[in-house]
């Protein structure tokens, strides 16, 4: 919008030199092309995530990585358009109903008066509206961990839990260890993605994955892994211990798939922009 409005004021210093007008004439034509373009651009994004164009009004482009797979990156235009620019990757499974939220550099908090920026439920909801996608069906958001703080609570819940740094980590309402996590900002932020249905089981799972920067070598990163249910299940319905432990055991198992389809998704695309010699985002790969 801000390239369209600069376009046309650039237009109106051309028609100023070739078709020469009054001083009078001229003077007037660029004073209204700037007003228009001042009040044009300075009117506030929408709030509405709901909106079509929420992210571009905020500053931010969508690029599909991978349309079979639900995989999408999303960059932020507002300091130019190299790949260098990505602020959050996700990646939306819709099959096993699991979305994976790679590392970002927006902060999973509260957005407030002195920091209007869009947080990641909100951006979240934004492409999934944009997508058609029902986010109150997914049953699982996965997290990195970014920050220094949670990665370390996590080592001292496991060194006085004498849990093993491979070891999985698992905790539900009933747990002393769910008042740890559960104040944790990436909870309130998993929490809000998927405002139908409530959080009942929290996995920390150390995992290895393959990074793209360089060869042959692994990132160790821990991830937090939010189960969902809806709050409208019957706890009180009997349900029997052998198979409620097999669906347990099935719905993890479509989580790890799920998170190693996304994981192998990033690697690949990653290194697909480091063999790109522009390093630079194709207009073509912008979704609209």
């Amino acid at each position: 919008m801000l390239l369209f409005h600069l376009t046309s004021l650039c237009m109106s210093f051309w028609l100023f030199k070739n078709c020469k007008p009054s001083s009078t004439d001229a003077t007037a034509q660029l004073t209204e092309a700037a007003e228009e373009s001042l009040e044009t651009t300075t009117l506030p994004a929408t709030s509405d995530p709901t909106s079509k164009n929420y992210l571009e009004e905020h500053g931010y482009g969508v690029w599909n990585v991978d349309r079979r797979k639900g995989g999408f990156q999303i960059y932020t235009l507002s300091h130019g358009d190299r790949i260098g620019d990505l602020v959050l990757h996700v990646n939306l499974d819709v099959k096993h109903k699991v979305t994976t939220i790679f590392k970002t550099k927006l902060e999973p908090e509260e957005p407030n008066e002195k920091n209007p920026n869009p947080k990641p439920d909100q951006i979240f909801h934004a492409l999934c509206y944009k997508k058609n996608i029902d986010f109150n069906e997914m049953n699982w958001i996965v997290m990195d961990v970014n920050d220094w703080r949670t990665n370390e609570a996590i080592q001292f819940y496991r060194r006085d839990n004498h849990i093993t740094r491979k070891a999985q980590i698992r905790v539900t309402p009933q747990d002393i260890g769910w008042s740890i996590f559960s104040q944790m900002n990436y909870f309130k932020t998993a929490a809000k993605m998927i405002p139908e249905k409530e959080i009942d089981k929290i996995l920390v799972v150390r995992q290895e994955r393959q990074t793209y920067a360089t060869d042959h070598q692994a990132e160790i990163i821990e991830t937090l892994r939010f189960s969902f249910k809806s709050p409208s299940q019957d706890e009180e319905t009997y349900v029997d211990p052998i198979e409620a432990h097999a669906a347990e055991l099935a719905a993890e198992d479509d989580l790890k798939a799920a998170v190693e389809i996304a994981a192998n998704a990033a690697v690949a695309h990653g290194k697909e922009i480091l063999e790109d010699t522009t390093d630079s985002l194709p207009d073509a790969t912008l979704d609209s």
